[in-house]
Order: structure tokens, then sequence, then C-alpha cells
């Protein structure tokens, strides 16, 4: 059997990753194990190479505390073209918490300040006043 090979991009791991979020590519690391898939991590942060998206089988990223995501929101609009049409090509991926938030039209902070999202899903999210 040909050994496999999955190639995760985690997006902002040292941003997006707050709320114990490393353990799901621990997970995912263990489970591919088990099953004799090797595991790579390219660790996305702020100004990557967003051609580094080709190489991805998988995308994850996790969430993070508002001023980790305004941070986040600016580099992701510079790519926002590239992801999605990763997402449209049909790349699986986990997005949780503020990723997820990413992926629609905006969120509204606690503050009301608005932080705008891709708009890549029909989907916003509001602090309940």
């Amino acid at each position: 059997m040909k050994n496999l090979t999955l190639t995760i991009g985690w997006l902002y791991p040292e941003l997006m990753s707050t709320y114990g979020d490393r353990g799901n590519i621990i997970a995912y690391q263990k489970r591919c194990e088990w099953r004799g898939i090797h595991i790579e991590i390219l660790k996305l942060n702020p100004g990557f190479d967003v051609n580094l998206l080709n190489s991805c089988d998988f995308l994850f990223m996790g969430g993070a505390q508002d001023e980790q995501q305004q941070i986040v929101a600016e580099d992701l609009m510079k790519k926002k073209t590239e992801l999605k049409q990763k997402i449209e090509e049909g790349v699986p991926g986990l997005y949780i918490c503020g990723a997820y938030q990413f992926l629609g039209k905006y969120y509204k902070e606690a503050d009301g300040t608005v932080i705008k999202g891709l708009g890549i899903l029909d989907l916003y999210t509001e602090i309940p006043a």
C-alpha cells in the first residue's frame, strides 16, 4: 500500500487558537497515525504566501478574542479570493468560533464594532444587546 499524506493548512495558529484548538490538530494527527496516514501541518500565520493553500488537503482555523480577530481579518481580506476558491472546490475544513464567523458577512462585537467577514457563507454574527 502506498503511503498516504494529508496536508492540513492551519490558519493563524498563533492568533486563532485561544480555546484549546490545538487539541483538534492533535486529534487529527493521532487518527491519521492509527490509519497509517502521514500528516503534514502547514502553519499559515499572517503574511503567509497564499499559494500555500494549493498544497492543503484540509483547512483548519480556531477561535480567538476580538483583538486577535481584528489582526486576522486584515490578513484574510487579502486572501479572500483564494480561500473562497478552495472552499468552492470542495476542500474540506473545520472552522471554529471566530473562524466560522469570518466566513460570513460580518461579526459585530459587544461594543458595536463590526468586523467585516469574507462573505463566503450567507451568515452574520452579532452579540445580543
